[in-house]
């Protein structure tokens, strides 16, 4: 299934835009649909987003037990996919890609960075996309006699204040935890000498800004620590973030950048979040006696959410297949059947889409076994950006509840002094459906009634505009 992009995003008034509902609940996501053929095993799909330019998807292509390829597609386009990387007998995983296109006077586009046993065992390489379509010849980034796997890449650009733009690729190696980054000093572009982070009992390493969160086996248990990256491009030393209980399988969650996470605890395995800047832990009413392999989305960057606001999607056993469930709502606990595809279904992830009418795409994409082969499925909700004031103070931001609820809901808002006051109600589409109040409030507490008969169930935004400055809060009513 083919897109065709729009528009460039841009900072707006905050509402969420929606598609048809998919199922009963689901009244922000698109009908999945999917991404590869059925023809032979597609995984480990990674999806970027280049503004301008496409929506570019890397993945596995099976083609034999020995031999794996690289295949990209831009979904945007109408164009088939491409094979970036194929040889018998050879190995090709685990694609990532590094935006390159920030560069001035630069005619690559991105880096695909993979793994690959070319050479016998487990190295990293990379290949630049260039404007016209094709990819330069490899080049080695990691090369040595032991593995080295589990790569991930941070994808956040980040200014040092020195005139350099930095990602990093994180990778293990006996181990320990190991990263390159790429800098930028006046026209060259290079990868910097590697950095040794953690020297023992590391795994699964995930990066986000300049952060690199990870586990770390201790006395048989896997427990979460993280490293951040200083102006300088240097490593900072291993904190511990997490050691409660046995952790499995970390990610981030998207555009809010808690982690998220398999526990176990309670004797059984739990999924769970953590506010990296918070530091506060939620534990979701969802459990078994195997991990979890969980994803999170949270709400896009400018809109005011607390901070466990996020959809969560892991794949979970019903009727001896392994479905993908999701969180009804963001923020909620509550888990529905989202793929009901009656096969198995695995590896959820959620990526950033493309722009559009000022907003953008989130995706949702996961592998599901069709056709007797493993077959890459997606997912999309819209998300607007918001000019919401991030202020500290909480008490000026809107305070709803119940939320969810039925028929009738709570608006809660504080002045520090007697300001006047627009309240309105956007649905889904971004329609107006409801002016609450256009008047003056005193200093002091405010709480409004918002009855809701005659509207259908789905998200709604509530908006306050205070001498000009804008609130916003999602609400959500249930049938």
């Amino acid at each position: 299934m083919k897109m065709v992009k729009t528009g460039l995003i841009s900072l707006m008034l905050v509402f969420i835009l929606g598609l048809n509902g998919y199922s009963q609940g689901y009244y922000e996501w698109g009908d999945p649909f999917p991404l590869t053929d059925s023809l032979s095993d597609n995984s480990n799909p990674s999806m970027y987003l280049i503004y301008n330019t496409g929506l570019y998807m890397v993945w596995e292509k099976q083609i034999d037990s020995v031999s794996t390829s690289i295949f990209m597609d831009n979904i945007l386009d109408a164009d088939p996919p491409q094979e970036v990387l194929s040889a018998n007998g050879v190995l090709y995983r685990n694609p990532q890609i590094m935006n390159a296109n920030y560069y001035p006077n630069c005619d690559s586009v991105f880096f695909l960075i993979y793994e690959t046993n070319e050479n016998g065992n487990i190295d990293i390489y990379f290949k630049a996309y260039m404007t016209d379509g094709s990819f330069l010849p490899a080049e080695p980034l990691v090369t040595t006699p032991f593995d080295d796997y589990q790569l991930t890449v941070g994808q956040i650009d980040y200014w040092d204040g020195g005139g350099y733009f930095r990602d990093a690729a994180l990778y293990i190696r006996n181990d320990s935890l190991f990263a390159r980054n790429l800098m930028r000093d006046g026209w060259y572009i290079y990868f910097d000498d590697e950095d040794l982070i953690d020297s023992s009992f590391c795994s699964s390493p995930v990066a986000l800004d300049n952060y690199v969160s990870y586990l770390k086996e201790e006395d048989g248990e896997f427990h979460i620590y993280h490293s951040s990256c200083n102006n300088s491009g240097n490593w900072g030393a291993p904190q511990v973030m997490y050691d409660s209980a046995d952790c499995r399988n970390l990610d981030f969650s998207l555009h809010y950048g808690n982690l998220v996470w398999s526990a176990y605890k309670d004797t059984t395995w739990r999924i769970m979040t953590l506010d990296l800047f918070g530091g506060e832990t939620y534990t979701y009413d969802i459990f078994k006696e195997t991990p979890f392999y969980p994803a999170a989305l949270g709400l896009i960057i400018g809109v005011k959410s607390w901070w466990g606001e996020s959809w969560i999607a892991t794949p979970f056993p019903e009727n001896d297949l392994d479905e993908i469930f999701m969180t009804e709502w963001a923020g909620v606990s509550n888990f529905l059947n989202f793929s009901q595809s009656g096969t198995m279904n695995r590896n959820p992830h959620f990526f950033i889409g493309e722009p559009t009418n000022y907003c953008q795409y989130d995706y949702l994409v996961w592998e599901s076994f069709r056709n007797e082969h493993w077959q890459i499925w997606a997912s999309k909700i819209i998300q607007c950006a918001g000019s919401v004031d991030e202020i500290e103070d909480d008490q000026r931001f809107i305070s709803t509840y119940p939320n969810p609820f039925v028929h009738e809901t709570t608006i809660e808002f504080t002045l520090d002094s007697q300001s006047d006051v627009i309240i309105e109600v956007y649905d889904n589409k971004g329609t107006k459906v409801s002016s609450i109040a256009n008047q003056s409030y005193d200093q002091g507490e405010h709480q409004l009634r918002w009855n809701t008969e005659g509207l259908p169930a789905g998200v709604y935004i509530v908006k306050i505009i205070v001498e000009g400055k804008i609130y916003s809060s999602k609400l959500i009513k249930k049938r």
